[in-house]
């Protein structure tokens, strides 16, 4: 046996453990710039939405001081630039044979058309009636007219009966047999029931008493609220209406 022989063989040495961790450290740092890669995304993506946000509530704010301007400069019922104003002004023709209208009547009637409430003062033979007859025949439903006057009633519903307008009246001086009829028509109406052949009563006059003293009639009005064939509720000749000064509906 040679000196070789007795040579000890190969053998590895161990890692000191101070260094076995540092490709433990080498892969958090990767983690670590994964993770902030992610956030570099993340935040590039919010402040494009911030951006959008930004222009988007630009445009709302000049949206709202648009509509506050509007509101604040109120509405010019005198113009003749609505959107009804054609028809306005054909059925002014060629129902009532009427060229064009007098004093206040067009604005009254824009504003009725537009659905404002409107306390009316013209002189006598203005052309008061004029300011809602009109719309009447414009909009969909029936509009209720209040009067304490008998003979205007009859005269009214005479001359619109005349230009061809469905036109009714309940007074004392209606028979119940025309009561019940005109009773039965409006409540078709407000249920959507009516007969085809038949056309919406288009203005309803009554008396302060009816109202005041009628639950069926009372009955029949809150169905046409309820069905939407209410146009509008009219006091005529309010000044000479005694219920006008008591009755809270009024």
């Amino acid at each position: 046996m040679t000196g070789l022989d007795n040579q000890p063989g190969p053998s590895s040495c161990p890692v000191p453990s101070q260094y076995q961790a540092g490709g433990r450290i080498h892969t958090r740092r990767q983690g670590l710039n994964r993770e902030i890669a992610g956030l570099d995304v993340e935040i590039n993506n919010i402040q494009k939405d911030i951006c959008q946000m930004k222009d988007l509530l630009l445009l709302r704010q000049e949206h709202k001081q648009k509509l506050i301007e509007q509101v604040g400069g109120g509405i010019d019922y005198t113009e003749s630039d609505f959107e009804w104003s054609g028809e306005l002004k054909t059925q002014l023709k060629t129902v009532f044979n009427i060229d064009d209208f007098r004093l206040c009547q067009e604005g009254a009637c824009n504003a009725n058309m537009d659905g404002r409430d409107i306390v009316c003062i013209m002189p006598t033979g203005g052309g008061k009636s004029l300011t809602y007859q009109l719309p009447a025949l414009l909009n969909s439903g029936c509009t209720l007219v209040v009067s304490p006057l008998i003979s205007l009633i009859a005269d009214q519903i005479m001359h619109l009966q005349e230009a061809g307008i469905e036109a009714v009246k309940l007074t004392g001086s209606t028979s119940k047999t025309e009561a019940r009829a005109i009773n039965d028509r409006l409540i078709a109406m407000a249920n959507s029931r009516r007969d085809r052949q038949e056309r919406d009563i288009k203005l309803c006059y009554v008396t302060p008493e009816k109202i005041a003293k009628s639950k069926m009639f009372l009955s029949m009005l809150q169905k046409l609220v309820d069905g939407g064939q209410l146009a509008r509720i009219v006091i005529d000749e309010a000044h000479t209406d005694p219920l006008a000064r008591h009755e809270p509906w009024m």
